[in-house]
This record gives C-alpha cells, sequence and structure tokens, in this order.
C-alpha cells in the first residue's frame, strides 16, 4: 500500500479509536483529562503527542487505587472476553490484558501475515512451545499458523535447559518443519554434545524461529548448530503485537503499520526522534476493542526505516537494540545487553555463557561491568574480553566470573543486576 494511503488510514482509525478509548477505558480518560486533552482535539496522527504516554505503572497505580486486575483499561466487561494473558514481568508485575472473539480474528489474520513474511507455509508442522500459551504472543502466533494451513504441536516443553532432551527423546519422530529456539545457554551445549546433527532427526526441518533479541552472534552459533537458518520475528504479548524480520534488511522488522500506529520518542523527553535516530518505542492499537492503548510506553529501544524496502514492502521497518530494562548507562552512553552478547559469543572460549550486565542505582555509572558464568574462566580471558568490549563498545569494561548457575534463568536469563 503507497504510504499515503497507509497514513490516511491510520488517522482515520486513530480518531475512531481515541474516542472510543476515552469513553470506555478510565486509565486512559484519567491520563488525557489531566493533561487537558479530549478526543476531539485528535484529528489526525499528526496530533498524537497531544496525547498523553501510557506506561505500565499506570496501569498498576489504578489496580491497586480500584482493585481492578485490568488496570482500568478493559474496554468490554469480562463476560465479552474469550481469554486473558498476562506479560513475562520482565519489569515488574505482570499486567493483565484480554481478547474478544473479533479482536482474535483480527489478531490471527495480524499473525497469519507476519509467520508468512518469515517462511511459514501451509502443511508445516510447528512445535510450538505450549507451556507459553499464557503469553499473548504464542496464543496469536498459534492462531496466525493456523490461518496459513500450519499444525501447531504444542508440547509441554519447559522455557529452560531440559528443553531439548524432551523435543530429540520425545518428538524425534514427528516430521517438524519449524522449531523454536529459546535459550542458547543450555540448547547449543546441548546440541554440540549429541552423536547426531539436528537434520539427522527432523531431515524436513526448514528454519528456526524464535522471537527474541537476536545478535548477530546468536543468529551465527544457532544456524551453525541447528544447520538451518533463523527467521527471528519481534513480538510483545502486552498489546499482540508482531512484525517479521525482512530476509533482505536483517535484522530489521516489516511492522504491520494498518492496525498499529508507531513512534519512537526520546526516552527522556518524549519527542519524536528523526528517522535513523534510536528512541523509545511507543504503540498506538488501532484494532483492538477489549484493551486497546494508546501512546503504550513498550520500553524497548529501536531505528526505523521508512523508505520502501528492496523486498517491495512499504510498512515501516523498525531494528530492536534492545529494552531499557537490560542496558546500562556508562558515561552517556546506552549499552545494551545484546551488545555485550555479540561481543562476548564472538569469543571461541565464551560462546554462550551466561553473562549479565551489573547497573548501578545510580545512573550513569563509570564503568561498564559484565558477569560470566563461567567455572574454569582464567584471570588473562576476562582481561582480554574486557579489551574486546571496550574496543567495540567505546566504554571502559570489566569482566568478572562467577560460578555456573549463579545467574538466575526461567522464562528468560537474568541479563541485568542492579546493585547500590
Amino acid at each position: 500500500m503507497p504510504r499515503s494511503q497507509l497514513e490516511a488510514l491510520q488517522n482515520e482509525l486513530l480518531v475512531r479509536q481515541v474516542g472510543y478509548v476515552y469513553e470506555k477505558a478510565p486509565v486512559f480518560r484519567e491520563l488525557c483529562q489531566e493533561t487537558g486533552v479530549r478526543p476531539s482535539d485528535i484529528r489526525s496522527a499528526a496530533d498524537l503527542p497531544k496525547l498523553p504516554v501510557l506506561e505500565k505503572r499506570h496501569l498498576r497505580e489504578f489496580r491497586d487505587r480500584h482493585g481492578d486486575p485490568f488496570g482500568g483499561a478493559a474496554c468490554v466487561p469480562t463476560s465479552q472476553l474469550l481469554m486473558a494473558n498476562h506479560s513475562t514481568g520482565t519489569s515488574g508485575k505482570p499486567t493483565l490484558f484480554g481478547l474478544t472473539r473479533r479482536d482474535y480474528e483480527t489478531i490471527g489474520d495480524v499473525y497469519a501475515r507476519v509467520l508468512y513474511s518469515i517462511g511459514f507455509r501451509s502443511g508445516y508442522c510447528w512445535g510450538a512451545n505450549g507451556i507459553l500459551r499464557w503469553h499473548g504472543y504464542q496464543v496469536a502466533a498459534e492462531y496466525g499458523a493456523q490461518k496459513i494451513g500450519v499444525v501447531p504441536f504444542l508440547m509441554a516443553r519447559p522455557p529452560r535447559g531440559d528443553t531439548l532432551p524432551g523435543l530429540f527423546e520425545d518428538w524425534g519422530d514427528c516430521d517438524f518443519n519449524v522449531l523454536g529456539h529459546y535459550q542458547p545457554e543450555f540448547e547449543i551445549p546441548y546440541l554440540r554434545s549429541r552423536p547426531f546433527k539436528p537434520l539427522e532427526i527432523f531431515p524436513n526441518l526448514r528454519f528456526i524461529t524464535t522471537g527474541v533479541d537476536l545478535s548477530d552472534a546468536r543468529r551465527r552459533i544457532i544456524e551453525e548448530a541447528w544447520g538451518v537458518p533463523f527467521r527471528n520475528t519481534y513480538g510483545s504479548g502486552d498489546q499482540y503485537l508482531a512484525g517479521g524480520e525482512c530476509e533482505l534488511d536483517q535484522p530489521y522488522f516489516h511492522m504491520p503499520e494498518d492496525r498499529y500506529l508507531l513512534e519512537l520518542l526520546d526516552p527522556d523527553t518524549r519527542e519524536p526522534v528523526p528517522p535513523g535516530q534510536p528512541g523509545e518505542l511507543h504503540v498506538t492499537n488501532l484494532w483492538a476493542e477489549a484493551f486497546p492503548f494508546i501512546r503504550y510506553r513498550m520500553e524497548d529501544i529501536a531505528v526505523a526505516k521508512y523508505e520502501t524496502c528492496a523486498c517491495g514492502r512499504t510498512a515501516m521497518r523498525l531494528r530492536i537494540l534492545g529494552r531499557l530494562a537490560w542496558s546500562v548507562d556508562v558515561g552517556g552512553r546506552r549499552v545494551f545487553n545484546s551488545e555485550v552478547e555479540d561481543v562476548l559469543w564472538s569469543h571461541p572460549e565464551l560462546e554462550v555463557v551466561p553473562y549479565q550486565l551489573v547497573r548501578r542505582t545510580r545512573q550513569p555509572q563509570d564503568l561498564l561491568q559484565v558477569r560470566l558464568a563461567k567455572n574454569d574462566g582464567r584471570p588473562e580471558l576476562a582481561e582480554e574480553a574486557a579489551r574486546l568490549l571496550e574496543r567495540r563498545l567505546g566504554v571502559p569494561a570489566q569482566v568478572d566470573f562467577l560460578e555456573e548457575g549463579s545467574i538466575k534463568h526461567g522464562l528468560k536469563m537474568q541479563r541485568l543486576a542492579v546493585v547500590d
């Protein structure tokens, strides 16, 4: 769709959605009244900066004040929900949200487009992690896959180190075409220790996928271990947001702008950043009737491209640099965990070693401090790793080795430790 036509569609949907959410969602109405803005003030996307930013803390504060589990964001009665999901709680207590039947159909269409764009095809069998069905991304991805004609196998694969043994031992006779890969710290050592290659077990496997931050080193390691391409998606459960990585412009994701209006804002000033400059992603939902958040702060830092892609798509592309919650400010230079990972995992002795950034309570800090869970870490190796970080990232660095298993994990590795 030409961008002029796409932007006209966004304007139409935005005006309708702002009026709807103002009437139905008390948390959004409160924020608007505090800032003195009314729905009639919003005539197009150019008026978005007039609206307040919605943060997770607003939902939590409203929930605590009113005893509302949905934080004042529900636009329909609970009886009209088809299902409810919750966030991972990366930056605090998980938030709760859900879908109506109409929402479910809409988001299934969006995810079908996203998954098709990265290679899902009718007739494929997808080894999906059924344990994650509480997460909005997983629910939407399953339905999107089904709309394409893909069969999701909802396996009880815990998101921790014993994921792959269960896959190969219990499901090795399934003819999977797509599999997920979540925690390289555990999965890659397992694959390297086996007397077989994954393609010997799953000969029709086409690619590996998941929805995580992806450093260049991680992609290389995963593709070498599995013997197939890695095709990434960007996803968030909070607003069932998804984007598919473009094969011609990795690691940028094409975003469904006919269903979401996306802004990149300066994390401090909340002013829009110029194209090509990093900013914090804010999402305005243009489709949902149950939980359409307006100018929702995603806490992800990204860079955008708006020109037509070599693949022909006109939708904006995003490159996700990392989460604010997994970053540190070193002398005014924000360092993300994915940057550190790319440096460390490019070293042959440090590949897929669990790591952790140390963030001082007071920011900025003078030193990038990184912990590595490696029992046989030599002092000279720590010094070498610190020099690599300094050379690549341009900040002073220190690397410390911890006992293996000392960095906690669950759904996600604990990428950051806050200390005084």
